[in-house]
C-alpha cells in the first residue's frame, strides 16, 4: 500500500476504505455516508438484476458497489481504474462488498495525448 493516511468508515453502501486527504469523494463518505447519491439514484433507474454494467474511472468503488447490489448475483460490474495505488483501495472496497460480482481492470478507457 502507499504512504497516504486512510480510514475505514461506515456508509449507506457498507464499510469503505477512504483516503483521508481526498477532500471530495472520501470527505463526502466520511461526513455524509454517501457520494453523488442523486447521480446514483438516476443511474439505478436503468440498471436491473442480471445486467452487466461498466464503471469507468471507478476510483475507490462507490458506484461499483452500488451497481453490484443492483445487478445482484446474476450480474457483473466491470470496474476500470488506471492508477495502481487507487486500484489497491478499490480492491479492498470490493472485498467489503456482500456480493462478489465486480471485476477490476487496471486500465483507462480513453485516448491519451
Amino acid at each position: 500500500m502507499w504512504d497516504i493516511e486512510m480510514s475505514i468508515v461506515c456508509t449507506r453502501y457498507g464499510k469503505f476504505r477512504i483516503i483521508d486527504s481526498d477532500n471530495i469523494i472520501s470527505y463526502s463518505l466520511r461526513e455524509y455516508g454517501e457520494w453523488a447519491q442523486q447521480e446514483i439514484d438516476f443511474l439505478l433507474y436503468f440498471i436491473k438484476p442480471g445486467d452487466r454494467v461498466a464503471d469507468v474511472g471507478a476510483f475507490i468503488g462507490t458506484h461499483s458497489r452500488v451497481f453490484s447490489s443492483a445487478v445482484g448475483i446474476g450480474g457483473i460490474v466491470y470496474a476500470f481504474e488506471p492508477r495502481n495505488e487507487i486500484v489497491e483501495v478499490l480492491l479492498e472496497n470490493i472485498n467489503f462488498s456482500p456480493i462478489q460480482n465486480i471485476k477490476v481492470f487496471q486500465c483507462g478507457l480513453g485516448h491519451e495525448h
